[in-house]
């Protein structure tokens, strides 16, 4: 029989979101195997010093649980500024069809996972950024819900700004019930800076 997947308890610490940029996030040391990338931009190639390990494209993390707390939600809703009393009050929930009081549409930022994956684990976080998010929902997460959680890393594009070649880490973070039903999608993007010539 398979140990149980960690248990995490929602947004016991608080990420502000935003649509386009939030703090820099958690990694460490640098991967061994850094090689060049040419990129194109314009007629002319630049080289970029690739650092992710793109072999472990289509890979997942472990599994891990969060549980989905009265208080998290509040404090969430009160961080972002928003009153909506659907993410305080069951009654005012249920009058607008929900099943209890539900949580804000971007509270999946605070699911913390026990570790970070193997494929954002060497990275330089000095160089990383967050880029966007999106969120896609088969139903609203609900006060009560037990959520497993695991994270996919989907893939790398590689882009050329006015401040330095860079690239895109791509990976989704889905959610299912106790059930097992899907709940939401989390789609992220990590931007890793081109390392600092020497």
């Amino acid at each position: 029989m398979s140990p149980r997947p960690p248990l995490r308890r929602g947004a016991r610490r608080l990420d502000l979101w935003r649509h386009h940029a939030d703090p820099q996030e958690h990694d460490r040391g640098r991967h061994p195997g850094a090689r060049k990338q040419p990129v194109e931009e314009g007629l002319r190639e630049v080289a970029v010093t690739v650092e992710i390990d793109r072999s472990l494209i289509g890979s997942r993390s472990a599994p891990y649980v969060v549980e989905v707390e009265k208080g998290a939600v509040r404090r969430f809703a009160d961080a972002i500024g928003d009153p909506n009393p659907v993410y305080r009050d069951a009654d005012a929930a249920r009058a607008q069809g929900y099943a209890g009081i539900i949580a804000p549409p971007t509270f999946p930022v605070s699911f913390l996972a026990p570790e970070e994956p193997p494929w954002t684990r060497p990275l330089d976080r000095r160089r990383v950024l967050a880029g966007e998010q999106g969120f896609h929902y088969v139903r609203p997460i609900v006060v009560g819900d037990v959520l497993t959680c695991r994270i996919t890393f989907v893939g790398v594009e590689e882009k050329q700004a006015r401040s330095g070649a860079m690239e895109l880490l791509i990976q989704e973070i889905d959610g299912r019930d106790a059930s097992g039903a899907p709940v939401y999608r989390h789609r992220r993007v990590m931007v890793y800076r081109a390392a600092p010539a020497s």
